[in-house]
């Protein structure tokens, strides 16, 4: 005699078990892009600051306090540069290698779209903010 087994439902289980699994990756993997992406866009504006502070004057190398160089940068990826403070913008160095050195410091949210698991990750190793440095030679 022949004992048969119904496995219908089988297949229907493990999806139900591997979708979250891998949504969830999936989403881990947008978050953290999202939080890179962040990040990147800041180095490059305290690059640009930088590079426009030693073109604008270069015989001093002074601080220019213009703002519309670094909000311009991150339009679009950050979406409050309002939180977005210049600390250390000075001249470093001697003749011919000095150079000019902007410390860019955002206290924001990384991005609206982060979970609150990668939110605490990045308050965490962060302490809640992004710096970046921009150097560029003087002139």
């Amino acid at each position: 005699m022949r004992v048969t087994h119904n496995q219908q439902g089988g297949a229907m289980v493990e999806l139900a078990i591997a979708i979250p699994v891998f949504m969830g990756l999936l989403l881990a993997v947008v978050d953290f892009g999202l939080f890179f992406n962040n990040r990147v866009a800041l180095q490059t504006a305290a690059y640009n600051y930088a590079k426009a502070a030693a073109a604008n004057s270069p015989t001093s190398c002074t601080d220019i306090n213009d703002r519309t160089i670094f909000e311009e940068s991150v339009s679009g990826i950050i979406n409050n540069p309002d939180a977005i403070t210049v600390t250390n913008a000075t001249a470093r160095g001697a003749s011919p290698a000095r150079r000019f050195q902007v410390t860019l410091n955002y206290s924001g949210p990384a991005t609206p779209l982060l979970s609150p698991f990668s939110q605490g990750l990045f308050n965490l190793y962060n302490d809640g903010r992004f710096n970046a440095i921009g150097v560029a030679h003087c002139p």
